[in-house]
């Protein structure tokens, strides 16, 4: 009879046990979504791996860690992360992907193009992955391959496919090989032509000036100057308007270079933003009743600041994180220059 009451006793403990793991389970990964979606990563990871530690089948908990560290630049980690998704889930194709991601990011492109294909092979028409596939085929130099997956793309009316698909037409035509009369064909000497006197602007009678436009004056809030620039009234900081037209996300070598190509009447010397200067445009904006910006979004952002030859520091935005990220300067990530002056 003991023995009877005792197993009554001890069933319902275990039942007890096992909801209220279940609940921690869920309250772990709910909490791990709030820093995803907050920025804070490394409380992210910290919160996901607890619920992997309580449920190591948790496939959405290992999905989205290799999605922060993906964001972090711990790319192994994340082709680890889902690899182990899709051991537990075969068919589970938006891993595919992200780990064809993940391997793009750390310059593994072969593996890259073979899980992009994995998720063609299930979704033919999938842009992002046709996209993504033609870029590592283009990082490959395997032109063709490349072309084919943008003019694709472009056929279904895709504008940035179409621009890379051109790009990439004049290198699938090989050039024609002279011929015979032409190769035997002597060369002619160039002339030299009589050195000409300099010609200095402000000598030339007539010649124009260039006077920058003067920057209207502003003591509070976000100022749009009107030619795809916004002032930024307390910092006197000019930015750029719309991320649209930065041509998306770059790795911190392309930023570089990009920021300084730009040219703008209001602005002329462009860089990378500093992080101080992007908390201080972050808070700016939350005090500001109209977000003068277009195509600004919760992401990261490249500084100027290095942290060593290979990696630099990153900054989230909207809204600001006080978290320090220094990731590989490989990595993809989204840019947002700055102008200080004429």
């Amino acid at each position: 009879m003991k023995k009877f009451i005792f197993y009554l006793l001890l069933f319902p403990s275990l039942a007890w046990a096992g909801n209220a793991d279940d609940a921690l389970i869920r309250n772990h990964f709910k909490q791990g979504n709030t820093f995803f979606d907050n920025g804070h990563y490394f409380k992210a990871l910290e919160t996901y791996t607890k619920v992997i530690e309580l449920d190591p089948s948790h496939i959405k908990a290992y999905y989205n860690r290799g999605l922060v560290n993906q964001k972090l630049g711990f790319y192994d980690r994340a082709i680890n992360d889902f690899t182990r998704v899709i051991q537990l889930k075969s068919d589970y194709i938006q891993a595919f992907f992200e780990r064809g991601n993940a391997y793009f990011d750390e310059g593994s492109y072969k593996k890259a193009i073979e899980d992009y294909s994995k998720t063609l092979k299930v979704i033919p028409d999938d842009a992002q992955s046709l996209f993504n596939r033609g870029l590592a085929y283009k990082r490959l130099k395997n032109y063709k391959a490349a072309y084919q997956d943008f003019q694709k793309l472009c056929d279904s009316g895709n504008d940035n496919a179409c621009t890379l698909a051109k790009k990439l037409s004049p290198l699938l035509v090989p050039e024609a090989p002279l011929a015979p009369k032409d190769r035997e064909k002597p060369l002619s000497v160039a002339k030299k032509q009589p050195l000409q006197p300099a010609i200095h602007a402000g000598n030339v009678k007539g010649a124009k000036q260039e006077i920058p436009p003067k920057i209207p004056e502003c003591s509070e809030g976000m100022l749009d100057l009107g030619d795809g620039t916004v002032k930024d009234c307390k910092s006197g900081l000019i930015w750029m308007r719309d991320l649209g037209s930065s041509g998306g996300i770059k790795n911190w070598f392309e930023a570089i270079t990009y920021v300084q190509t730009l040219k703008y009447p209001t602005c002329g010397n462009w860089r990378m933003p500093t992080r101080s200067e992007l908390k201080a445009l972050s808070d700016n904006l939350l005090n500001c009743s109209r977000n003068p910006f277009l195509n600004i979004k919760n992401d990261f952002y490249w500084t100027k600041d290095e942290h060593d030859p290979d990696h630099a520091w990153l900054v989230y935005l909207f809204p600001f994180s006080d978290e320090r990220i220094n990731t590989k300067k490989s990595t993809l990530c989204m840019v947002l220059p700055v102008c200080s002056g004429i």
